[in-house]
């Protein structure tokens, strides 16, 4: 399996974003947005926290996008 490259953004509310990065590995969505976390963990403690994913191999990046809340990420961190 290839490598996927994914965009992230985490954000508390719509038009603040509080960090961005990128996963450049072989992993689901839900996947990404761990890991990004896991590189970011003072995030992880900002309520109402949503983080965005998308991408895809060079796909229009708006054909694949996840949000996701830091309460449900937290059970797999």
């Amino acid at each position: 399996m290839e490598k996927v490259l994914y965009e992230l953004l985490a954000y508390d509310r719509p038009g603040h974003i509080l960090a961005h990065g990128t996963v450049d590995e072989c992993c689901p969505p839900l996947q990404a947005a761990v890991k990004f976390l896991q590189r970011k963990p003072h995030l992880q403690e900002v309520p109402g926290l949503m983080v965005g994913v998308s991408g895809g191999n060079g796909r229009n990046p708006l054909d694949s996008c996840w949000e996701y809340r830091l309460d449900d990420l937290k059970k797999l961190l």
